[in-house]
């Protein structure tokens, strides 16, 4: 029985610390979210500068601001978490006072009752006669060691009563602590608030110059489409004339391993357009599609292969405007939107090996896809998660 009680004791304090361990493992992951979200704020800031210092207000503009609106949500989301977190570390920090105080007024009461016991039997006469009134000298040798476990006795509670109250003055000063990061935490949520609405602000400033330029705007968009349409057709034709090879069956197999595992094409970047049908941010009712996702980074960035491959062909979209079709076994990777290139068909090209530069045009637009055979695939899929 008394085993049984032990165990139930210990999973008890088990379960206790892992959810202190849970709690503390949560609020780190939290702040890294909530650091890793203001650098990504920082970087759109910096592709927005860039942005101002061509005239000419491009969709790419509009994007990062809505991808920087999005990640000011987000950090108010986390700054939410953050407050939910610390007001379970104040309320169990408050519970354990509570039980220290509970603990320390019982310990001062049992140690009262123990120096009172003393001051009554404080004369050196009063406990010899207690010992020579023992009826044998076996129970005189119990009572010696009774006074003296009894003396020790009121030591050890005069010391534990002592850390006790050294641990309660600890623990109101972490609480102290505790309370102040939480007021702070509201004063960030205050001003992520603020910059979420001038964010938002300068999001309807940018869409209503675009509108008042819906001509040039069509124009634009047209263009894009156009530019879409023509890579697709090339990809495909490219693709399609290609056969499978038991070699190239291998090279498949490895591409696939790698899958979720792969590095950016580019050192630095956000995803501002996702892979598949979106609403047009400005043109109401129209539909867009990406075959692949957009990766905004600084202008003339050097694209990197995500994995070791074939270039099967080097394309020409337009003017000053190139892609490189890297095959990888059945799946493909693809690389547009570049100013100049570093390689040549059929050259063979390391993971991570340099494919070419992105055009400059005041913020780089790399556009990247990955196809498995004919059919276009989620990149985001394919890649690291930052």
């Amino acid at each position: 029985m008394i085993k049984i009680i032990t165990r139930i004791i210990v999973l008890g304090f088990g379960f206790i610390f892992l959810a202190i361990g849970s709690i503390a493992q949560e609020e780190t992951q939290i702040k890294a979210r909530r650091q890793k979200l203001y650098d990504e704020i920082a970087y759109t800031k910096h592709l927005l500068a860039q942005c101002d210092q061509d005239t000419k207000i491009s969709l790419a503009k509009i994007e990062i601001v809505e991808r920087q609106m999005k990640a000011r949500d987000e950090i108010i989301e986390t700054i939410n978490d953050e407050i939910y977190v610390y007001n379970i570390k104040i309320r169990d920090k408050q519970e354990n006072i509570e039980e220290l105080e509970t603990e320390i007024t019982n310990l001062k009461n049992d140690y009262a009752q123990l120096i009172r016991f003393a001051w009554r039997h404080r004369s050196g006469y009063s406990r010899v006669m207690y010992i020579l009134a023992a009826e044998d000298l076996g129970q005189s040798y119990k009572r010696i060691r009774y006074l003296n476990e009894y003396a020790e006795h009121r030591k050890r509670q005069a010391q534990t009563l002592k850390k006790k109250q050294e641990v309660l003055v600890i623990s109101l000063k972490e609480l102290e602590t505790v309370i102040l990061e939480k007021e702070d935490l509201k004063s960030a949520q205050v001003s992520a608030a603020d910059s979420l609405s001038n964010t938002r602000r300068q999001y309807s400033e940018i869409v209503e110059k675009y509108k008042q330029k819906h001509i040039a705007l069509d124009d634009e968009l047209l263009a894009m489409q156009n530019t879409a349409n023509l890579l697709n057709t090339e990809i495909d034709d490219e693709i399609s004339a290609r056969q499978p090879t038991e070699l190239l069956n291998t090279a498949t197999d490895e591409f696939v391993k790698a899958k979720g595992k792969m590095p950016w094409p580019v050192s630095n970047g956000l995803i501002t357009k996702r892979f598949g049908k979106f609403l047009h941010p400005v043109i109401s009712g129209i539909y867009t599609f990406n075959n692949g996702i957009e990766i905004s980074t600084d202008s003339l960035s050097v694209v990197n292969a995500v994995f070791g491959g074939t270039v099967s062909r080097v394309i020409n979209i337009s003017e000053g405007s190139l892609a490189v079709l890297l095959r990888h076994g059945d799946y493909f990777t693809v690389y547009s939107n570049l100013s100049s290139v570093y390689v040549q068909g059929g050259q063979a090209v390391a993971n991570g090996g340099q494919v070419g530069k992105i055009s400059n045009n005041g913020v780089g637009i790399l556009e990247f896809q990955v196809w498995y055979k004919n059919t276009k695939l989620n990149p985001e899929k394919w890649i690291i998660k930052k």
